[in-house]
């Protein structure tokens, strides 16, 4: 056994997991879910939408630190319609929120911004909203400054208003680093390779350090 695999299987003995019981927290505790999205900012963990009885659009933050769950009180542009299997990243002290299912058959692709600081929506506007359309289970990755978006699921309905599914297989990207007063951009992306075939409900992550000059890397999973 060499010794780079000596460190890999000692750190991972290092590696349990450890339940945390929900009656020790202080603060209300989300409600069962599914289709819900949840990022890391610092020693906090933010869980936005899903679906429970119907789709929610609840806000909790639990605080690793404290054990406390917190529902903070948001202002600004708030999305209009609660979301389930939407895209989520952290992005700084903000969250990026993409597309989703509002309800039956109605997806979204809009984009929104919360400053994790004050609490504070925005509404992301794009000078091509509609080159994107509108997914849900989609997957939303940062690389730098830079979203990508790929796959996911699209909806159509025949004239019997009937549920036609289109899975995809497309992406797109945009720079979320604008000049203050300016729009962003989506731009349709063809990398070369064979692409994986359309997908929903996958996953997609970037190597950590990847950045977009040296050749990123980002793993599909699902």
């Amino acid at each position: 056994m060499t010794q780079k695999n000596r460190m890999v299987q000692r750190n991972l003995s290092n590696v349990k997991w450890r339940y945390v019981p929900l009656t020790k927290s202080n603060g209300p505790t989300p409600r069962p879910r599914h289709g819900h999205r949840a990022v890391a900012i610092d020693s906090r963990i933010i869980v936005l939408g899903g679906g429970s009885e119907g789709i929610v659009d609840e806000l909790h933050v639990y605080n690793t630190k404290t054990n406390e769950w917190s529902e903070p009180t948001v202002s600004g542009e708030v999305p209009e319609s609660a979301c389930a299997a939407f895209g989520m990243v952290a992005h700084g002290s903000s969250i990026y929120i993409h597309g989703g299912m509002m309800e039956y058959c109605e997806y979204s692709n809009e984009m929104f911004q919360l400053n994790t600081n004050t609490w504070e929506w925005l509404h992301v506007k794009f000078d091509n909203l509609k080159v994107v359309s509108p997914r849900l289970g989609h997957s939303f990755t940062l690389i730098e400054s830079t979203v990508f978006v790929f796959g996911g699921l699209s909806c159509d309905l025949d004239d019997q208003n009937q549920f036609i599914p289109c899975y995809l297989n497309d992406m797109y990207t945009a720079e979320l680093n604008v000049p203050e007063g300016n729009n962003l951009v989506w731009n349709k992306e063809d990398p070369a390779g064979n692409p994986p075939c359309p997908r929903e409900s996958h996953t997609c992550v970037a190597t950590k350090g990847a950045t977009l000059r040296s050749g990123a890397y980002s793993y599909l999973v699902g």
